[in-house]
Parts: structure tokens; C-alpha cells; sequence
């Protein structure tokens, strides 16, 4: 091998001929390049980095070690195709070997955003362009950073590997324009304090379902209550406006104009020419019965299930319309 500078003025290593020994056998010289900035970005902040480390089960491009730590982080630089499933095999691997790893390349890759990895621009100052995230009510990829900075930020533990639970939209460039590119649950960077935020997020959103998924089925049951207390006594309440009035008396539908109660009609069969009016309202929703009923239900008679309904259509009416309990629970006539 023999050194040589990139078009970036970055020094690095090409074959002379095929060395068939040789780890960087059949590499692109931008593969090198880029495992040479990588490994050179590492030692400029005080890292140990070794190209071509390996150990039983993974090869590392570039391994970097912080030495008071111990830890290790295997940079990757693949420029080849790969898919998101090798990635993750092989990202396993390095897991089991307590290494974590970063896949980076110079491109969008098509595993980008499905595991740990990150998208930079070696031109000029190495910077990551794409990778990172950032919340602020809603995950918007990061402003770019540089590779340097990335590198701190991932050993001071100031950036955190996590997977979304939602979407991240990316805006890309593609020939003369650009293109808003939406990935599903994306694995990206992201700082541990914004993270914590976005799970609080989470549990309140989690919280608030479950509250309409409570109130959802509190309301069905309140549906299915009323519903029984309708059909049990309307026929009392025909039996007795029949009884007060001797008159025809009949049940019409429940209905939002009389706030979910079952309307009770009468009708004088033998003077037609008076029409039908309204006797009472069986069980109306108290909620739904506004100052209106003071006025419009004033001479009928409102029916209530239980002394505890009678209370509280009493108060919704301000007093101002007869309400009477029928059925068993009656105390009174």
C-alpha cells in the first residue's frame, strides 16, 4: 500500500497491487477514505481507534476505545448494498461481544433509519447529515453536526440509539428538487433528555386513550342504563297519564328534543279537533335538559327512576316542572 490524498485533502492508505492478506483487499478507495476519516476524527478527540479489528464472530472497520472506560464502539463503513436484516445480525453480533456498533455511509441508505447508523458528508469538515433526531413536541431530523461532535456526544452518552414509536419525515434531495420522505418507527439518535420527554409524551397520550376508552364504555353502560329504565317505565307512565286524564295516552321515541327522554302524548278521542299534546317525559338525561324545560315543560309531568334522578332533573329545571319517581323505588304517590 501506498499513501495518497483524497479530492477532500484527506491522507490514506491504496494498494499498489492485490494483496491477497491484505484486510483491505477489494475495498473502494472511498471505503478507505472513509474508514481513514473515521479512524482520524477518533484520535483528534482523544480515542483509540484501530482499523480492521476483529474478534471471534465480527470485523470491525474501525474500532474505537475510550481507554478509561473500556468501552468500544465498531464504526462501520459500508458503501456496498445491504439490507436492514444483515445490518441487525450482524449489529447483534457485535452486541454479544459487549461492542456497540455504527453503521455509516455516504449516502441514504436503504437501512438507514433501521439500525444504528448514520448518513455524513466527508467533504471538508466530516459532518453527520443524517441520523439524528430531535423532539420538540413531534421527532424532526437534527440540524448536522459534525462527525467530531457525534463522536463526543455518543461517548459522553449526550446521544442514545432508540426507536420511534411513529413516523420521522426527512426531506431529501433528489436530482433538482427535493422530496419529503416519511419513515415508519425509525431507529435514530437522539439526546436521552428529549427522549425522556417524548416518553412522558407517550404515557400521557397512553393515558388520555385509556380515559376514553373508559369514558367510551362509561357512556355505553349510561346508554344501556337508560335504555332500561325507559323501557320499564314507560308503560307506567302511559298507565298513569291514562289514569290522571282519562284520556288516549301513548308512548312516542326517545329523542334529542326531549334530552333523550321517551315523550308520553294524549289525545281526546272524541274531540280530534284538540289534537295531541304532551303529558311527560320519561327519564330525560339531566345533563341535556337546560333552562329551556322551565319553560317548554311547564304543566308536564317529568318521570324519574329513583329519588336520586328526581333530584337532579328537579335541580336541572330549577325546580320549575313536576317531577315524579314511578316504579318500585317510589316512595311517594
Amino acid at each position: 500500500m501506498h499513501a495518497k490524498v483524497s479530492k477532500s485533502g484527506l491522507r490514506f492508505f491504496a494498494h499498489d497491487r492485490v494483496s491477497p492478506d491484505c484486510p483491505s483487499n477489494g475495498e473502494t478507495a472511498a471505503h478507505r477514505e472513509l474508514k481513514a476519516v473515521i479512524a482520524a476524527t477518533a484520535r483528534a478527540i482523544g480515542l483509540e481507534a484501530e482499523i480492521e479489528a476483529s474478534e471471534s464472530g465480527w470485523r470491525a472497520d474501525v474500532l474505537l476505545i475510550e481507554n478509561a472506560t473500556g468501552r468500544r464502539v465498531a464504526f462501520e463503513a459500508q458503501l456496498a448494498a445491504m439490507t436492514a436484516d444483515v445490518g441487525k445480525e450482524r449489529t447483534e453480533r457485535y452486541a454479544a461481544s459487549d461492542v456497540e456498533a455504527v453503521w455509516v455511509s455516504n449516502r441514504t441508505a436503504s437501512w438507514l433509519f433501521q439500525i444504528p447508523g448514520v448518513k455524513i458528508v466527508v467533504t471538508g469538515e466530516p459532518t453527520v447529515e443524517l441520523g439524528c433526531a430531535k423532539w420538540s413536541g413531534w421527532w424532526r431530523p437534527a440540524p448536522a453536526i459534525t462527525l467530531a461532535t457525534f463522536m463526543r456526544s455518543l461517548f459522553a452518552r449526550r446521544l442514545v440509539c432508540r426507536q420511534l414509536d411513529g413516523w420521522l419525515e426527512v426531506t431529501l434531495a433528489r436530482g433538482d428538487g427535493v422530496i419529503d420522505r416519511p419513515f415508519p418507527s425509525p431507529v435514530v439518535w437522539a439526546k436521552p433528555s428529549e427522549w425522556d420527554t417524548y416518553q412522558q409524551h407517550l404515557r400521557r397520550r397512553e393515558a388520555e386513550w385509556e380515559r376514553q376508552r373508559r369514558d367510551a364504555g362509561t357512556h355505553a353502560a349510561n346508554i344501556a342504563a337508560l335504555a332500561e329504565r325507559q323501557q320499564r317505565l314507560v308503560p307506567l307512565a302511559v298507565d298513569r297519564a291514562k289514569q290522571q286524564t282519562g284520556l288516549t295516552a301513548w308512548a312516542g321515541e326517545q329523542e334529542k328534543w326531549y334530552a333523550m327522554g321517551v315523550p308520553i302524548f294524549l289525545r281526546n278521542n272524541h274531540r280530534l279537533s284538540d289534537g295531541e299534546h304532551l303529558w311527560g317525559v320519561v327519564c330525560p338525561v339531566a345533563s341535556r335538559v337546560g333552562s329551556w324545560a322551565q319553560y317548554k315543560w311547564r304543566g308536564v309531568t317529568v318521570v324519574a327512576a329513583d329519588e336520586r334522578e328526581r333530584r337532579r332533573l328537579d335541580l336541572a329545571m330549577h325546580g320549575a316542572v313536576n317531577v315524579i319517581v314511578l316504579g318500585a323505588e317510589a316512595t311517594g304517590p
